[in-house]
């Protein structure tokens, strides 16, 4: 991987580009390697959700913002950089591009929620609630600032602070029904894949076969 980024790197400074590009650099998710007795992804722990966000920005100089983010962060950051109006206020996430001057301008009651199969993670400050909304799984809670690798379930203690934690989840889900609506298919259409991308699909597992 390093090498064929120094090579699109090398590239584009050799046609003369490269300080004025737009550069992002991001991870899809981590991999537990025996941490909770586990060693894949799939779940929803720290060591699975903290990736790599790398960004050069032309005209920007280096900082490093270690307040969480969101992978739905990164549209409306480009948005913002790149001067695009967009005529949707649908966006998810937010734009970091204040953090970049302010990294301590990070709103730390904002909801961070991921979600994996029947699972769904909401992270609001150091409090952590890791739960399934069918009630397939134990509840999960865990205070990052005292417990950072997630050892220690105090759920059974705080059932108000699990209840608190699950209404950004539903309210994430009820906004989403919201946007999704704007993007229905007209009366009697269906999406339509073509050959390849639908094979390229299936090979990532996102299609069955």
């Amino acid at each position: 991987m390093d090498s064929f980024m120094g090579l699109l790197f090398n590239k584009l400074k050799a046609l003369g580009i490269y300080e004025e590009t737009l550069i992002v650099f991001l991870s899809d998710h981590g991999e537990s390697l025996g941490e909770h007795g586990y060693i894949g992804h799939n779940q929803l722990n720290e060591v699975q959700l903290r990736v790599p966000l790398i960004m050069h920005i032309p005209g920007i100089q280096a900082t490093q913002i270690d307040a969480p983010l969101e992978s739905i962060d990164v549209m409306p950051t480009i948005f913002e950089l790149l001067k695009i109006q967009s005529n949707s206020n649908g966006f998810q996430g937010k734009s970091i591009v204040p953090l970049i001057g302010n990294p301590s301008a990070f709103d730390k009651n904002r909801p961070l929620i991921s979600e994996e199969r029947d699972q769904v993670r909401v992270r609001v400050g150091d409090f952590v609630l890791v739960f399934s909304p069918n009630g397939r799984f134990t509840e999960q809670l865990y205070n990052l600032e005292m417990d950072r690798h997630e050892m220690q379930n105090i759920g059974a203690r705080n059932p108000e602070v699990i209840e608190k934690l699950k209404l950004p989840y539903y309210q994430m889900v009820a906004g989403s029904k919201n946007l999704s609506a704007q993007f229905v298919l007209e009366k009697g259409k269906k999406p339509v894949l073509d050959e390849e991308t639908n094979d390229q699909l299936k090979a990532l597992g996102y299609v069955s076969q």
